[in-house]
């Protein structure tokens, strides 16, 4: 058959498929488009990059999007292409019945595709300052962000260039933040969790989910592998749970490692079930941080239990808290530990009466928090501190890292809550989903887009807070450390 290509997005050649030559011979360079035609039906592809084409048989355009050779193809580059990395890919395939003409005249593109080729290869560009004024202010001075295309000049606010209908717009910048999820044996809360990722605005199909499981619980593990192709989800499992070890380290059901131990602070035995959860997130964040690849550079994490379901613009929230905790500076060069995004703290305090769509400084106490490689480093490096404070709560033993100035105290928050929280029992090994927290996507903020405006408050000095015991065993100390590395 006979199909067309462009030469450079002006010009356009015809080919036409010989059976005496070979496969190879057949494929043709494509800048930005290939299109086949009859008497009846146009079928144009569009490309916003260059790519290979062919038309083999009738009726039929293929596509080459990247191609990989283990041998030199004896054409100058003197070894073979094997470094090929995941790139985006646009195409657009246009079925036209009219507009066109098949004989007597060279081949031209309709102005249906003509609108379409200009809107993929000459895309609206973005052009714009970051202003740290307050939300008012930042809407009303729109002309500070402007968008230039081929068909003339809009204006747009700083939300609008950021969002596409409720999904973020990723570029080449976006920074990408991995949601890590710490579970357990509750998937109705799993579940909610998930729905409200779905329901948000971050991209599903380029923000990797890494999910923590406690054990390799059969239910659950069916519902994360659910997920494929739906979300870029990764499935890891604790291999020390006590959900898989029920009769040995760590969970010890008999109590056989309370034969000779004293007991904690408070003189109580070591209860396994106690212990599970701050050796599942010590494991969790090792793992997240030294053992995982990613296809892309990935410097923070949001790490949550599954009890906790996120906002409908909480990813707007976390690239815009990440970008302030870059560029402001803190009295007494102190750094930031994270970005929070529960102010309530799991719904014990009142959100801070600031102004709207603002973020501020305040000491951290739970999660869900972001934390960057960097912070994880020096986590790290003082992390016997952790491994052997006498608290089985993995969260309040990073307080007292930072009580005794191990770790930065200070996190960031948004003034308006990002992230509820859903569980009603505490601790990550009670499961009553009947008695569920029913939080809905109209229980957040309905237009809370934070403008990087920081408000400065005084914190209270560090005080050493009372341990809540449970944690005192050598061999969960030994553990914990090894686990970590530094033992």
């Amino acid at each position: 058959g006979i199909f067309h290509t462009d030469l450079n997005g002006f010009n356009f050649d015809t080919h036409t498929f010989r059976d005496d030559m070979p496969v190879q011979s057949q494929v043709f360079p494509m800048p930005t488009l290939a299109s086949i035609e009859d008497d009846n039906m146009r079928m144009t592809v569009l490309s916003e990059h260059a790519q290979g084409t062919a038309s083999l048989l009738d009726g039929e355009i293929m596509v080459w999007l990247d191609r990989r050779l283990n041998q030199d193809d004896d054409r100058g580059l003197g070894q073979g292409v094997t470094d090929n990395v995941p790139i985006r890919t646009r195409l657009r395939v246009i079925v036209e019945s009219e507009g066109y003409q098949t004989e007597g005249m060279e081949f031209e593109i309709t102005p249906l595709c003509r609108r379409m080729w200009d809107e993929l290869n000459q895309p609206l560009l973005a052009f714009g300052k970051h202003v740290y004024k307050d939300a008012a202010t930042a809407r009303n001075e729109m002309k500070d962000f402007s968008m230039v295309g081929s068909s003339g000049l809009a204006v747009t606010s700083n939300h609008d260039r950021l969002m596409k209908g409720h999904k973020m717009l990723f570029d080449d910048t976006t920074p990408i933040i991995p949601i890590v999820i710490m579970t357990f044996q509750r998937i109705d809360y799993l579940k909610k969790l998930i729905q409200s990722i779905r329901d948000s605005d971050a991209d599903i199909s380029r923000v990797p989910i890494i999910i923590s499981q406690d054990g390799d619980i059969p239910e659950m593990t069916a519902y994360i592998d659910s997920l494929h192709g739906e979300f870029n989800v990764k499935r890891i499992v604790h291999p020390y749970s006590c959900y898989e070890h029920p009769d040995d380290f760590p969970r010890d059901k008999s109590g056989r490692l309370n034969k000779g131990f004293a007991g904690d602070s408070y003189g109580n035995p070591r209860d396994g079930k106690v212990t599970c959860c701050k050796h599942h997130f010590t494991w969790m964040l090792k793992t997240v941080f030294q053992d995982l690849e990613f296809d892309i550079d990935v410097e923070s994490f949001l790490f949550l239990e599954e009890d906790y379901v996120l906002a409908p613009n909480f990813y707007e929230t976390l690239v815009h808290g990440l970008e302030l905790m870059k560029d402001h500076k803190l009295p007494d060069n102190e750094i930031f530990f994270g970005l929070a995004l529960d102010p309530t703290n799991g719904g014990t305090e009142n959100e801070p009466n600031l102004k709207e769509d603002s973020f501020y400084a305040s000491a951290f106490i739970s999660n869900p928090v972001v934390i960057e490689r960097t912070m994880f480093a020096n986590f790290l490096k003082n992390s016997r501190i952790f491994c052997t404070y006498d608290d089985y709560n993995w969260d309040w033993s990073i307080v007292h890292m930072q009580e005794l100035k191990k770790l930065p105290r200070v996190i960031l928050s948004p003034s308006k809550i990002q992230a509820k929280h859903i569980g009603v029992e505490g601790g990550m090994h009670k499961m009553s989903p009947h008695k569920m927290k029913e939080v809905k996507s109209t229980d957040f903020p309905a237009d809370f887009h934070p403008t990087i405006a920081l408000e400065t408050h005084e914190l209270e000095p560090p005080r050493l807070q009372k341990n809540f015991g449970g944690w005192s065993h050598p061999k969960d100390h030994e553990h914990c450390m090894k686990t970590l590395g530094i033992l």
